[in-house]
């Protein structure tokens, strides 16, 4: 634009308009093409660094060099964005009339082009034509794609294609963005503009409007830098975040002691742990422990299975992981963690305190009376779990006796569990593991759910439907209940506990332990290194504190990497800014002059420009920074729907703030250093130049 003068005299001196086109490609690959080598030469100085840290960190040797593929991309971007942001100029040279391109008070920025068609030949709009294909392959990925997924159970695919529509959505915001932008402008140099320089409120207010045609490829590169910049970082931290509340869930603890055959030895591990409370408070590490227990199903003899439903038994029973906690589990757990859907009241621990009764209290008769579990109102009966081929002799009856418990939230879509309403819980008790003498009878109970847990530490909860019928729902009860439950069984087949050795307390399965605060990785490895002698065989101990720094560690190193590529876009961004501002200085000269010759002094006039790039960038950097927030925000609740956790926004604010101040960096900067060159110029000078 600041050119078509000169290019206008080369054609007048007989020069043809493909060799002017000619000219000008060239002149952009005189810079594209030292710019891609410098590019891939600061690329690999500045990849040393960060693949040493890296490799560091994995503990993996590192490689320097780049890969065919990314110097082929690289130079094909290099060479083609130059020579595509030309085709616009290159068009604007080439199909100009002579006396527009030699009229010295032409602005590109602000000519009016009336273009006479007729109706039959406009066709199909261009911009129409690409809203109706985007909004084609919308409704096709959201109606076809995305239910493909599910069906053949394609997770890539599935969030494959949600990245894509999460990407549309970001791309969708940054157009609307740009909409508001001058709105947005015009409020931002209102906001910041005061005092003495109030009056140079219309004369900024001008500008921006002036300079629009050329401010808004500033504003739309700072928007989307800032969109992109603000919703990586926040997906970033987000994923961090999931993940580490994933891990303490899944493994419930600061130390988590798993046997994954037989129980654990209590009385030795209770014994190391209770010695290491007894130590002074500062030397201590264990704050405190519980205890979790087999399924009750393990126990076998007596019980061979656990089954809950509803008491029509529809539309079908499922199989119950029957398991019991101490009273201070969940000070113990990571307690913060447990959710629940539905209660009968109760909140937090509380609901787990509600289940704490004396043995002879655990269970007791029913207050809903019926006196056949296995046939109420539809004739229903159990399954034929063995049969006359293999001997069994089998009998059900219902005990007319009832327990409380909290219940995983997926048996309410399933089978319709709510608190207060009675279930059938049955009990499948056995008198010998096989034989043709084997006798099993079935056990039926009324269990009263105090609770819909859809989530707890240490074990896997889900309030989605499917949860239930791929596995087993969970069942919480008390260690008393336990043992009630386990002790019917044993009366019901008649078989001697004593002469079998059957346990008198729950078998426990998992050992979770709370350390004191700020424990150190060597007082980790010490509390493990005094567990490891009484655990015994095919026993795993997991340190959940190390995989949750792990973690964070990893997310630091990922910030890292989006500080250095924030410092490039707005390195990018400064150069923008700096080439816009030059070319508005160059266009607008002779009203410099003017405003000097009014009586504006150097400093001032300095001002106005400041204030100009501040609203143009001001304004990019709160819409750019909604847009990432709202896509954050939608990305935190497509997280919470699958984790099933609670909804938490994660931003990282230090990473925001310095982005924006790098942004109001580059504008002052950007607007300053342009205008630095007529600031020592006398106003007849400046006034003559034009």
């Amino acid at each position: 634009s600041a050119r078509t003068y000169e290019y206008g005299m080369l054609r007048v001196l007989g020069m043809g308009r493909w060799s002017l086109g000619a000219i000008l490609l060239l002149q952009a690959l005189y810079y594209a093409l030292p710019g891609v080598a410098l590019g891939l030469v600061a690329a690999g100085f500045a990849s040393v660094p960060i693949l040493d840290l890296i490799s560091s960190f994995a503990e993996l040797p590192s490689d320097s060099s780049f890969r065919p593929s990314a110097i082929f991309v690289t130079i094909l971007v290099g060479l083609w964005m130059p020579l595509l942001g030309n085709l616009p100029p290159l068009r604007r040279v080439l199909f100009s009339t002579l006396s527009t391109s030699l009229d010295l008070y032409h602005k590109a920025s602000a000519e009016t082009t009336v273009t006479f068609r007729r109706l039959e030949s406009l066709g199909l709009d261009p911009a129409v034509t690409a809203v109706m294909a985007g909004m084609v392959i919308a409704g096709g990925t959201v109606y076809y794609v995305i239910p493909m997924s599910f069906i053949f159970q394609d997770l890539d695919l599935l969030f494959a294609t949600l990245t894509a529509i999460l990407i549309a959505t970001i791309a969708g915001f940054i157009l609307l963005a740009t909409l508001l932008q001058p709105l947005a402008e015009r409020m931002v140099v209102r906001a910041i503009i005061w005092g003495p320089d109030r009056k140079f409120l219309d004369v900024v207010i001008k500008n921006l409007h002036a300079h629009a045609p050329r401010s808004r490829h500033t504003a739309l590169i700072f928007t989307s830098s800032l969109a992109f910049i603000v919703f990586a970082g926040a997906m970033f931290s987000l994923q961090a975040e999931a993940i580490v509340a994933n891990l303490k869930v899944a493994l419930g603890s600061d130390l988590r002691v798993e046997s994954q055959l037989g129980g654990l030895n209590e009385t030795a591990l209770s014994r190391v742990l209770n010695r290491d409370k007894a130590r002074p408070r500062g030397e201590r590490i264990v704050e405190d422990f519980a205890w979790a227990s087999w399924p009750m199903w393990n126990v076998d003899p007596p019980i061979w299975t656990t089954r809950i439903s509803n008491l029509v038994r529809f539309p079908r029973s499922y199989g119950a992981e029957v398991v019991s906690l101490t009273d201070n589990f969940l000070d113990v757990t990571y307690g913060d963690y447990f959710a629940t859907r539905l209660t009968d009241g109760c909140s937090g621990k509380a609901c787990l305190d509600n289940l704490m009764v004396p043995y002879k209290e655990a269970v007791r008769p029913s207050p809903a009376g019926f006196a056949d579990g296995n046939a109420v109102l539809s004739g229903f009966h159990p399954p034929p779990w063995c049969d006359s081929q293999t001997g069994c002799a089998q009998s059900s009856f219902f005990s007319g006796l009832a327990f409380d418990a909290m219940v995983s939230a997926s048996l309410y879509p399933a089978i319709g569990a709510a608190p207060g309403r009675p279930l059938l819980f049955t009990l499948v008790a056995q008198n010998k593991r096989g034989g043709y003498d084997q006798r099993r009878e079935y056990l039926t109970l009324h269990l009263y759910p105090t609770a819909l847990v859809s989530k707890c530490p240490g074990f896997f909860f889900s309030s989605y439907e499917a949860t239930a019928a791929i596995g087993s729902p969970m069942v919480l009860i008390s260690d008393t209940t336990y043992q009630r439950l386990f002790d019917l069984a044993v009366a019901a087949v008649k078989i001697n506990a004593t002469e079998l050795g059957l346990p008198t307390s729950p078998t426990r399965r998992t050992l979770h332990v709370r350390l004191v605060d700020g424990t150190t990785a060597k007082q980790r490895a010490e509390i493990q290194n005094a567990l490891r002698p009484v655990i015994g065989e095919q026993v795993t101990v997991t340190d959940s504190v190390y995989f949750v720094e792990l973690t964070r560690d990893s997310v630091g190193l990922l910030m890292t990497f989006f500080y250095i590529v924030s410092a490039i876009s707005a390195l990018l961004c400064f150069f923008m800014l700096f080439t816009n501002t030059e070319a508005n200085v160059r266009e607008n000269l002779w009203e410099f002059g003017v405003l000097r010759a009014l009586g504006i002094n150097s400093r001032e006039l300095v001002r106005v420009f400041v204030y100009e790039a501040l609203g143009c960038i001001l304004a990019a950097v709160v819409l750019g920074g909604a847009v990432g927030l709202m896509v954050a925000c939608t990305l935190s609740a497509q997280q919470s729907l699958f984790t099933e956790l609670p909804f938490r926004l994660t931003i990282p604010v230090g990473f925001f703030a310095a982005t924006v101040v790098m942004s109001l960096v580059v504008a002052a900067l950007g607007a300053y250093l342009p205008v630095r060159s007529i600031l020592g110029r006398s106003i007849s000078t400046v006034l003559k130049a034009t």
